[in-house]
This record gives C-alpha cells, sequence and structure tokens, in this order.
C-alpha cells in the first residue's frame, strides 16, 4: 500500500511538473540589438548581452548593416561602397559564447541603399553608378510604397549577387548562428521598372532573390539557418511585393519571424488568425514578434503576456521581442519562460 501510494505521488508530481513546464514551451526567445544603443562598443555589448541573457533570452538578432554602413568585415561590400564602420558582430560573437546566446546578423535596412530621396551617399552613389537603383518613371528615386528610402534593383541580377556574396562573406567570417533578412528586404511598387511586372513576377523574383542568398549562406555553412522577418502576409504583398506565405512550405527560409508589432492582443489576435491559416501549418516555425515599445507608448506588460500566451496556443516556435533595449534596461521583465 505504501508503494502504491508512493507510486501515485510520484505520478502526480511528474504531471504537475509536466504542465508547469508545457505553460511556455517554446524552443526561442528572442530579441533585435538596434545600432544605435548597446551596440557601439565591446564594453556595451557585453552589458547588454549579459542582461539578455539573466532575462531568460536565448537569441540575439544584431544589427550590422544599416543606409550602407556595415558593421562586420564583408570584403564584398566595402568593394562595392559600403562603409565599415566598427566590428560589432565580432562583439556580439564573443559575448553570445560567453553568456551562451545564439547570433544572428541582422540586415536591417535590406535592399534600401539610403535614407533620403536621393542617392548621396558613398554607397547609393556607388550603386546609382553601376544602375543597380531603382527609379520613378520620372527619375526620383523615391516611393510612396517604399517611403523616404532609395532602393537597390531586386530585379537585377548583379544586385542579388551582391546581396548574395554579402551575406555568406558574414557567415564565413564569423561564427554565427544564422542570418536575418526583414520586410526591407523588398521590392516596392511606384518604380518604373517594377510598375511594369505582374504582381506574380514581383513576387517570383523577391522569392528567387531570397532563394539565392539561402544557397549562397547554406554553401557558406550547411547549419546556419537563414530567417526572414516580414511584415504580415497582406501588408508585404500590398505594399513589398514579397508573398511569403509559401516561404517555409518551399523552403525558401528556415524560420519566419513576421513582425506582428500591436500594442493590444487582441490586434496581435487579429493578425495572427488572418496569417496561420495561409501557412499550411507552418506556422510551428514561425516565431511572432511582439512589440514591447516603438512609435507611440509602451505595449502594457499585461498585454505583452497575452501575446505570448496567444503564440504558445499557435503553436509557434517562440517569441521575440521588439527591442532589446527594454529588456536589457529592466522596463519590461520577460516571464519565466521555460525553454523545450
Amino acid at each position: 500500500m505504501a508503494g502504491l501510494k508512493t507510486f501515485l505521488g510520484l505520478l502526480i508530481f511528474v504531471i504537475a511538473t509536466r504542465t508547469k513546464v508545457d505553460a511556455f514551451c517554446f524552443r526561442t526567445y528572442g530579441t533585435w540589438i538596434s545600432r544605435y544603443h548597446y551596440h557601439t562598443s565591446e564594453s556595451q555589448v557585453n552589458q547588454g548581452f549579459q542582461a539578455l541573457k539573466n532575462a531568460g533570452i536565448t537569441r540575439v538578432y544584431v544589427n550590422i548593416w544599416a543606409d550602407g554602413y556595415i558593421y562586420a568585415k564583408s570584403s564584398t561590400a566595402t568593394a562595392n561602397g559600403a562603409v565599415f564602420i566598427r566590428d560589432t558582430l565580432q562583439w556580439a560573437v564573443n559575448a553570445g559564447r560567453l553568456y551562451g546566446l545564439e547570433v544572428f546578423a541582422w540586415f536591417e535596412y535590406g535592399t534600401q541603399a539610403h535614407f533620403g530621396t536621393s542617392p548621396t551617399t558613398r554607397f547609393a552613389s556607388s550603386c546609382n553608378a553601376k544602375g543597380w537603383l531603382l527609379k520613378t518613371g520620372n527619375g526620383g528615386y523615391t516611393s510612396h510604397a517604399g517611403g523616404n528610402y532609395v532602393y537597390c534593383d531586386a530585379t537585377n541580377a548583379a544586385v542579388r549577387k551582391f546581396y548574395a556574396d554579402m551575406t555568406a562573406d558574414l557567415v564565413r567570417n564569423y561564427a554565427i548562428n544564422g542570418i536575418q533578412y526583414d520586410d526591407h528586404m523588398s521590392l516596392p511598387s511606384g518604380f518604373a521598372h517594377v510598375d511594369a511586372l505582374s504582381h506574380s513576377q514581383r513576387y517570383r523574383v523577391m522569392e528567387d532573390f531570397m532563394t539565392q542568398i539561402k544557397n549562397s549562406v547554406k554553401a557558406a555553412r550547411r547549419n546556419a539557418i537563414v530567417s526572414y522577418s516580414p511584415s504580415t502576409i497582406e501588408f508585404s504583398q500590398s505594399h513589398h511585393n514579397v508573398d511569403w506565405e509559401n516561404y517555409l512550405q518551399h523552403g525558401v527560409v528556415d524560420e519566419i519571424v513576421p513582425q506582428y508589432y500591436r500594442s493590444s492582443s487582441n490586434d496581435y489576435k487579429i493578425i495572427i488568425n488572418r496569417d496561420i491559416p495561409l501557412l499550411h501549418g507552418h506556422q510551428t516555425s514561425l516565431i511572432g514578434g511582439i512589440r514591447l515599445s516603438g512609435s507611440g507608448p509602451r505595449t502594457p506588460a499585461g498585454e505583452v503576456q497575452k501575446m505570448i500566451d496567444l503564440s504558445y496556443a499557435s503553436k509557434f516556435k517562440g517569441v521575440s521581442f521588439w527591442f532589446g533595449d527594454d529588456i536589457i534596461t529592466g522596463v519590461y521583465k520577460p516571464p519565466i519562460l521555460n525553454k523545450c
């Protein structure tokens, strides 16, 4: 009888423990670090990574490509007009090894060559001289869909090769876990060359482009993860000419980290319920992008918690927080999340 009681007690304990662990059983807890904070010196990077580790974060997407500046060593980038500023990526790799965090090189600007209305920077000017930039019918460099950014032309084979080779440089040169492009990897409407194509042709250009990048990454290191962080499917299609709903099914990327940045859990629920049915069951490879702050007030912690719950209920691979500063400074403290 005593043995039976012991067995039953052990069984209850195991079930209770399993329930507790499974309450938040993700494989990834990520965040993004911008180029403005915890990025400009090795001590800053170490400080940030230590705080993220203490908060339970497992992965950091570190910005290394913005406005024609690169914060890592790539001979492809500098040979084509990009300006090397500092080796933040190496600092991040060192800190990641020290604190046990995965490190991804995040190419924030994607095909955006420059923030502005004309190609005035060294990189944008170099691209312009080679005929790499998109232009409107009247010779301008910006469009409504693209905002106030000068864009490289993703239909240009030389442009695609540049990005594929630059990405591969970083995979070869650094012990990173993967790379990430985001919604700025786009082919905006409003440019003469783009508008001459059908929607299906534009979608095909961008899918082939991302496939080329993936192939270059895998050739450099087979186990490196190729990550993509787009806007919602509808917004990506209508503004960026990217139709990513089949990217996982087609093997274009290894993971999708959609920017489901909303200030309320109800809005978050609406957009994931709209996207998930289009993913053919592949939402298990999604990492939900959750907004902590940005333009406007910070997202209330209670709403963030509900978004985490919704991500778990949707069988996402994990969540990633926009952005790291809020966690590093302690403004937002993530709940204790148990890794699978």
